[in-house]
């Protein structure tokens, strides 16, 4: 199959009309309450979450936290070490 290029309109060109199609009341109507369906899963899914959405989480809620913060320094500084062995300096 061959590949075909899609080559956007030249400047002062007209966009080409969409189709009939496009303006159906159906489209219309599936459009509006598609976005009316996913507002409410979103919705629905954000409530039944054990972690609230927002920007910044207290780590409060992710109990393993506190033994990975635990051993952090040390996992950096083997990290370094392998980086360092690995460049050759």
């Amino acid at each position: 199959m061959a590949a075909t290029t899609i080559t956007p309109p030249k400047s002062g060109e007209p966009k080409p009309a969409k189709p009939k199609t496009l303006k159906s009341p159906l489209r219309r109507r599936v459009k509006r309450y598609g976005k009316r369906l996913t507002r409410w899963v979103s919705a629905y899914l954000s409530r039944q979450g054990l972690v609230p959405d927002t920007p910044f989480v207290d780590t409060a809620h992710f109990p393993f936290l506190k033994d990975f913060e635990a051993r952090f320094e040390a996992a950096t500084r083997r990290a370094s070490e392998n980086l360092e062995k690995l460049s050759g300096h």
